[in-house]
């Protein structure tokens, strides 16, 4: 990933296409034998620049030209074969090798935080856990592109019809775009990993890089989101977190996985009320772990978190705390709650 970002396409008989960060260069002019190969894998033929070993189409998509297949050996599986996802299965026990970062911790670090996020995204049956042999192998490259901050692969380029993830992540060595701290570093990587499990820019259309990977929208979002992790040319952007239509597509794309429900309990209580809340995931694997914990944004209240719920006592007349509750199941985080109590003389006698 980068800024701006670029698209690398290795076509072959059936197409595999590579993400990554790049800058436009030069141009010079296209060599026409390239012109149909191009148009086949569903780019525009007339945004061709020729940069010696490679193509650069539509300003920010990377084709080598030693991977282009001959022109009478075209076929019309280009226009579909990179619409390809995870199995409903492999999504499930996605294994990452991350020890090919050794040598760039802050890099490795971040990646290994970038499991987790995605770990955690509600309702998603996306699992990454490291090990071997690893479906995803993270490794560094010393690409003279400055601004090239990462590049993955998509599931396309996964063993055919192993429904695995893109196998690659590559971090650059020579990356010097700033800032490039912990979070842009983590915003990356979950950048990078949504795209081994199918994820394109969610900003595609705005970078003109056209439907060569496909461009198939998720139900229940919109054609754009500024605030989605996926929009290209990002690579300086701290993390904020997913988006809400990031962790609808996630879900809707990959349901099926474990839920972290609403707390359950009174949101508007009377002062000295002893009033309880709980939380009851579904869909995971037991047992649970939950971590409560609260912030006073108003007033005063003796709060008694445990292991299964909450207690919480308002002292005062008014007041106001926000509850949180962070749930693992045995195979790690899967998310939290949250919920916002208020203590005033209309609320209700916890039983």
């Amino acid at each position: 990933m980068k800024l701006p970002e670029v698209t690398q396409i290795a076509a072959s008989a059936i197409a595999s296409v590579i993400v990554f960060s790049g800058c436009a260069k030069d141009s010079t002019a296209p060599k026409d034998q390239y012109a149909a190969q191009i148009a086949a894998l569903g780019f525009r033929s007339d945004m061709i620049e020729d940069r010696g070993t490679y193509l650069l189409v539509e300003g920010d998509i990377k084709i080598e030209k030693s991977s282009l297949a001959p022109a009478d050996a075209l076929h019309p599986q280009f226009q579909w074969v990179t619409d390809l996802l995870v199995g409903s299965s492999q999504v499930q026990n996605i294994f990452v090798d991350l020890s090919g970062l050794a040598s760039q911790p802050t890099w490795q670090s971040a990646a290994q935080s970038a499991l987790t996020e995605w770990n955690k995204v509600n309702c998603s049956s996306v699992r990454l856990v490291e090990g071997t042999p690893a479906d995803i192998t993270f490794s560094t490259v010393a690409d003279p592109d400055p601004n090239l901050a990462a590049r993955a692969s998509w599931p396309a380029d996964a063993p055919p019809g192993s429904g695995k993830p893109g196998p690659t992540i590559v971090v650059n060595t020579n990356y010097t775009a700033t800032p490039n701290n912990s979070s842009t570093k983590l915003r990356n990587m979950v950048h990078e990993i949504g795209h081994t499990i199918g994820f394109r820019h969610t900003n595609w259309q705005a970078r003109n890089e056209g439907t060569g990977p496909g461009a198939n929208q998720v139900a229940g979002t919109p054609p754009t989101d500024g605030a989605s992790v996926m929009n290209g040319g990002t690579a300086t952007e701290s993390w904020v977190g997913f988006s809400s239509y990031d962790t609808v597509a996630s879900r809707v794309t990959y349901s099926g996985g474990p839920c972290v429900t609403p707390i359950q309990g009174h949101d508007r209580i009377i002062a000295g009320q002893i009033c309880h809340y709980t939380e009851s995931p579904t869909g995971g694997t037991p047992p649970y772990t939950k971590t409560w914990s609260y912030v006073i944004l108003s007033g005063s209240v003796a709060a008694f978190p445990s292991g299964d719920g909450f207690t919480l006592v308002g002292q005062s007349t008014y007041g106001q705390v926000r509850l949180r509750v962070d749930v693992s199941d045995a195979t790690g985080p899967i998310g939290s709650a949250v919920d916002t109590v208020t203590i005033d003389p209309l609320g209700v006698n916890c039983p």
